[in-house]
């Protein structure tokens, strides 16, 4: 399996997360990554078992398992499919750094697309290739920053950035623990307040705190501290986007004003665990890897529809899904609409909030995100279209009608037809039961303009006793249809040794008849007739008895 750089580093910062690695970030693998991928495989953690052993956790037990099969030194690719590798044979290793913000060693030969070697950047003008070899630690590499200098003939010129530092975007803290140092950002828009942090070292600091920033004073902190308990932590401070390092860029942008839609059209928002993982990618600009989803606790102890549109919709808001995630959703919602509609809900495309959201969409969406099972939303459907089911509405369906628009309620010219249907096969069974479009629009009328529903349905009740007792006149008026026809199919049963279709006339005949001699005879030659084995046995044994002739065998003797 080969992996690129961005792969192998992102590996690296799982197995770093999880305690099996101590090295540096670098894309690089090595013994210490090859030995991390092998701790987290052996692990009895209940965590790592089901990242590495269970059904979720295949693309990552391949990957670790195709790390530990490595030896030596193995550099990353970012080669196209096809494409040819070149060597120059110098094996140098150099400090580059992705566009994204995040640093990374290499040969010459091996440098990923998106990034540029130590020497190229802007902030380390002046100095020379020699000057980025991986024997320097990224620290000492932070530490020869130049902010835009250059040495030309023995003389040192100053290059002063001309961009405005991003205003909204000074209200930083520092933080210390543990002898270590973190840079603080308060989350806005959460009360209580809710923070994140960076570590940072010395020089990364400065050149944050360049450009006009103040450098506040460092507070010192303790692990029970509230506001240290309230905070996550999202790594190193090296790896922020390099525009928001420098002061062009607010990493906080548009997050006040996107987070109420984003937790809405995504419920997993709720978990603490999953927030911290959105946020952090938020901050930094980058997509999230499966993997960091496949580790938490909301993985474990939620439905795999759930995890599903997670993964496919790649923790993106309604604006900026995937195209199979928003094609997903677009059929949803169509498949939705030509249900609300045969159901009898005429409006359904009509019905909004005082957020102009439509009800369409919402529903669709508790189906798509796998909160709703198609069972449970296609219930919900009937209660929404046809309230006489007696199906009990989900209490977020009862909120958000609370907050629909007013003026626009659901429409349906359907109401208690399925209640009818119900009654008409209870009283008058599956063939007399069959009732016209307009024949079930009249006795939902009946329902509907009674002076309770309870008086409507006793009114159609009586219109069917009615009918049934114009059909099978020999039976008590207050039995239903299947009370009278119960006897008839278990005595049909063990004469003919099949069930008979019910909407069969020589059945209903039988009901009528209510004689057993009668419907002996009526059986008999239906049973003949349609080559019920059972019957036809029967019939051949009672022939070869009168005959002398004994039981009839059967088959061919082997």
């Amino acid at each position: 399996m080969e992996l690129t750089v961005e792969q192998i580093m992102d590996y690296q910062s799982l197995l770093k997360e999880r305690g099996y690695y101590t090295g540096e970030i670098d894309g690089i693998i090595g013994p210490q990554t090859r030995a991390a991928a092998q701790a987290m495989i052996d692990s009895d953690n209940p965590t790592d078992k089901n990242a590495t052993r269970g059904n979720t956790g295949k693309a990552l037990a391949q990957a670790l398992d195709a790390i530990t099969q490595t030896s030596g030194l193995i550099y990353g690719s970012d080669l196209n499919s096809g494409q040819e590798e070149t060597t120059t044979g110098d094996t140098t290793m150099y400090w580059g750094r992705y566009d994204s913000g995040s640093w990374f060693t290499s040969t010459l030969d091996g440098k990923p697309e998106g990034s540029k070697w130590g020497w190229e950047l802007k902030e380390f003008e002046g100095l020379g290739q020699d000057a980025f070899t991986s024997d320097n630690s990224l620290e000492e590499i932070l530490g020869k920053i130049t902010d835009g200098s250059s040495t030309d003939n023995d003389e040192t010129t100053t290059t002063t950035p001309t961009t405005e530092v991003s205003t909204g975007f000074q209200g930083t803290q520092l933080w210390e623990l543990d002898g270590k140092t973190y840079v603080v950002f308060t989350v806005p828009g959460t009360d209580p307040a809710l923070f994140i942090r960076y570590e940072a070292d010395e020089p990364t600091l400065n050149l944050y705190y360049s450009s006009g920033r103040v450098k506040p004073d460092v507070i010192s902190k303790s692990a029970n501290d509230e506001e240290w308990v309230n905070s996550s932590f999202f790594g190193s401070l090296a790896e922020v986007d390099e525009d928001i390092l420098l002061g062009n860029k607010d990493p906080f942008t548009g997050l006040a004003d996107k987070f109420d839609t984003a937790k809405k059209y995504r419920p997993w928002l709720e978990d603490d665990e999953l927030y911290d993982i959105w946020l952090e990618a938020f901050i930094e600009d980058r997509d999230i890897l499966d993997e960091e989803w496949k580790t938490t606790e909301w993985w474990r102890t939620h439905t795999q529809e759930e995890r599903d549109w997670l993964l496919l919709s790649q923790g993106k808001d309604l604006g900026s899904l995937p195209a199979d995630a928003e094609a997903y959703l677009s059929n949803n919602i169509i498949k939705f609409r030509d249900m609300f509609k045969a159901a009898g809900v005429t409006n359904i495309e009509d019905i909004v909030n005082t957020d102009g959201e439509s009800f369409l969409d919402w529903f669709s969406f508790n189906f798509t995100s796998g909160s709703w099972t198609e069972v449970y939303a296609l219930d919900q459907l009937k209660a929404v279209a046809d309230p006489s089911t007696g199906i009990e509405l989900d209490e977020s369906i009862n909120t958000w009608m609370e907050g629909k628009a007013q003026g626009v309620d659901v429409s349906t010219t359907k109401r208690f037809e399925a209640q009818v249907e119900n009654l008409a096969n209870e009283w008058l069974g599956p063939l007399y039961g069959v009732l016209t479009d307009e024949q079930k629009a009249d006795y939902a009328a009946m329902i509907r303009n009674a002076e309770s529903e309870e008086i409507g349905a006793s009114n159609v009740i009586d219109k069917f006793k009615g009918i049934r007792g114009t059909l099978f006149g020999d039976y008590d008026e207050n039995l239903t249809y299947n009370e009278i026809a119960t006897p008839w199919r278990n005595y049909s049963f063990q004469l003919l040794g099949q069930r008979m279709d019910e909407t069969d006339s020589t059945f209903v005949d039988v009901i009528k008849a209510n004689d057993q001699k009668t419907a002996t005879t009526m059986l008999t030659e239906w049973g003949i007739n349609n080559n019920a084995a059972t019957l036809l046995d029967k019939v051949t044994d009672e022939i070869g008895q009168a005959l002398g002739a004994g039981q009839v065998v059967r088959g061919v003797s082997t």
